[in-house]
Order: structure tokens, then C-alpha cells, then sequence
């Protein structure tokens, strides 16, 4: 694997999370918007509704933290890879 494979590899890692992040951002000021607008919002957080909200707006974090791990191990593996 060339090393301007591996970069280019990297940066598409490195853009997958900050596209991660980014909808984790939208999808929680969603959230709490939603919530906002409940009459009992601290009841609201307790209910399947709100439960299932949340897993929806954490998902991409855990997105973003697989493509992070994933574009800091490019280089090292690429340069196992070549023997140096």
C-alpha cells in the first residue's frame, strides 16, 4: 500500500468523522428541542420515545470514533507493511 494511498485513506477517515460529529451536533440540539417542547421535559428523558432519540443521536459518535481509530492506524499499518 503507497503511502499517498494511505493518506488519502486517512483524510477520508479523518472527513467521515468530522461528517460524524457533525450530524451528532444537529441530531442533539434536535433532541433537546424536542424535549423543550414537552410540558414535562425531565419526564419526557424517562420515556421509550426519548430512550430511542437518543440512541439515534449518539449513533454517529460512535461513527466518528471508529473512522478516528481507523485514520490514526492507517500510517502505522501502511508503514509495517513496507518493512521500514
Amino acid at each position: 500500500m503507497s503511502l499517498l494511498a494511505v493518506a488519502t485513506l486517512q483524510l477520508l477517515a479523518f472527513a467521515a468523522a468530522l461528517l460524524g460529529v457533525g450530524i451528532a451536533g444537529v441530531r442533539g440540539v434536535r433532541l433537546a428541542q424536542l424535549a423543550a417542547a414537552h410540558p414535562g421535559a425531565s419526564a419526557w428523558w424517562q420515556g421509550d420515545t426519548a430512550r430511542r432519540a437518543i440512541i439515534h443521536a449518539v449513533r454517529p459518535l460512535w461513527w466518528t470514533i471508529t473512522a478516528l481509530v481507523i485514520g490514526a492506524a492507517l500510517p502505522q499499518l501502511a508503514l509495517m507493511l513496507a518493512g521500514t
